[in-house]
């Protein structure tokens, strides 16, 4: 009986053809929404490596900053498909990690040279020395986090709190924020205009 009225109600056509429409509107916005998120994560995790990079580490760090641009647009998604992960999964470097990776070449590359000074550029051996042990260190602990998965230990990350992870996204925040002030102090109109520009996005993001 069932079945005749699936049949009946397929051949009829729909009986409220306003509430289905208001369906389809709401799945194309939604689609609309969703493309659209996926576009401006894909040009965050495009340009973010490269821009933290060079206004970081200085302008000897551009082509490691080129090189972490491309590893985070291809590695990722080639991991996924390989995988077999969600279609719907966007992955891609965070400004968190960024920034912890850049913190930790910083800090390294300052130790190796014996120098100490917050505003001051490395050199290219001490951000060469930075980078591969701030990889090394990335390395070991995405390996531990690989086999906290394979251990099946996973219960362990839901002990970490939310105001922990709020308060580095905010403090992020706040690090970006005052990047874009020092650029735009600085480096004259367009560093400026580029700056307004990223907070203005960041703030209707």
């Amino acid at each position: 009986m069932k079945n005749l009225q699936g049949i009946w109600r397929r051949i009829a056509g729909p009986q409220n053809p306003s509430e289905d429409e208001s369906k389809v509107d709401r799945t194309r916005r939604g689609e609309i929404a969703g493309a659209l998120d996926a576009t401006l994560h894909g040009m965050a995790t495009t340009v973010g490596p490269l821009l933290l990079f060079a206004s970081l580490l200085g302008p000897q760090a551009v082509p490691a900053g080129l090189w972490a641009t491309f590893i985070t647009a291809l590695l990722p998604p080639f991991v996924v498909l390989l995988l077999r992960g969600h279609p719907a999964l966007v992955l891609g470097s965070r400004s968190a990690s960024l920034l912890a990776y850049i913190g930790l070449v910083m800090l390294l590359g300052q130790a190796a040279g014996g120098v100490n000074v917050p505003n001051a550029f490395l050199t290219a051996e001490q951000l060469a020395i930075g980078l591969a042990a701030g990889s090394f260190m990335f390395f070991a602990a995405s390996s531990l986090v690989l086999l906290a998965g394979l251990l099946r230990m996973g219960n362990l990350f839901k002990m970490i709190p939310s105001t922990v992870s709020s308060g580095i996204s905010n403090s992020i925040a706040l690090l970006l924020a005052w990047l874009a002030f020092q650029q735009a102090m600085h480096n004259g109109w367009l560093a400026g205009l580029v700056a307004v520009a990223m907070f203005t996005s960041s703030s209707v993001w």
